[in-house]
Order: C-alpha cells, then structure tokens, then sequence
C-alpha cells in the first residue's frame, strides 16, 4: 500500500509530510466523480468506436428550419440590453428574412463596432446591416 503525505496548511504547497496521509489505492477506486460511465465503454465496445468516429451534428435542424425574425429581434435587443459598456437607448433593430439591420446613433465609432459585433453572433443570422450613425 503506497502511502502520500500532503501539508495542505499553506496555500500552494506541495510539502509532504507523515502527519496528513491518504492511502493512493482509496483515491483510483472509482466513486461519483472519476467512474466511468458503463453505457459507453464496457457493454459494447463496437458502440464506442461507432460513437467516436461520428459527425458533429450540433447546430443541423431538421431541413427548411429557420428561427423566426421575432425571436431573433428579441435576442439581439437582449444582447445590447445586457451589455454593461453600450448604451443601446438610441438604437432600433428590425429583422427582415434573418438579416439583422441596426439603426440609430452612437456615441462612437467603437460603439457602432461593439452593437455589430454583439449580434452577429446569434444562433439563425445570416448577416447584420449596420447603418447606426456616429453623432458628431
């Protein structure tokens, strides 16, 4: 039985010590946070090899999906909503056919950027119109 001995007294030492052991042996055998799960890889290993060499389907929906121009509106004005830099009181957005058009005016041209770059990431855009103006 291999035996460690760790002083966990002080922050960010790796000082092993006889007075605080653990038993090594304790720490392979498996409990809720290293097990193993069984489904995967000791019923059927022919699964597992099937299950690694599949595609990534995360983000294909079923053929003709798209998300609605509302919901897409609600998203983006959340986003600019949220964003603790922006002041987004003066900008008004419109979705038409999952394009995103910005409208409005900003302080600057970095926040003309920031509002763009805020929705263009949304899940179902297909591009972002920015026509915010830069007030002078």
């Amino acid at each position: 039985m291999t035996q460690f001995n760790k002083d966990y007294t002080s922050r960010g030492s790796d000082t092993f010590r006889e007075s605080d052991s653990f038993d090594l042996e304790d720490r392979l055998r498996p409990n809720s946070y290293n097990q193993v799960d069984p489904f995967y890889d000791d019923y059927d290993p022919s699964y597992k090899d099937q299950y690694q060499i599949r595609r990534n389907y995360y983000g294909l929906g079923p053929k003709g999906y798209k998300r609605s121009d509302m919901r897409l509106k609600d998203e983006a004005c959340l986003l600019l909503n949220q964003d603790p830099i922006l002041d987004s009181t003066n900008i008004q957005i419109d979705v038409l056919n999952n394009v995103i058009y910005l409208r409005g005016i900003v302080d600057s041209r970095r926040d003309k950027k920031r509002a763009e770059v805020l929705v263009e990431d949304i899940y179902g855009i297909e591009d972002v119109q920015n026509q915010l103006k830069i007030a002078r």
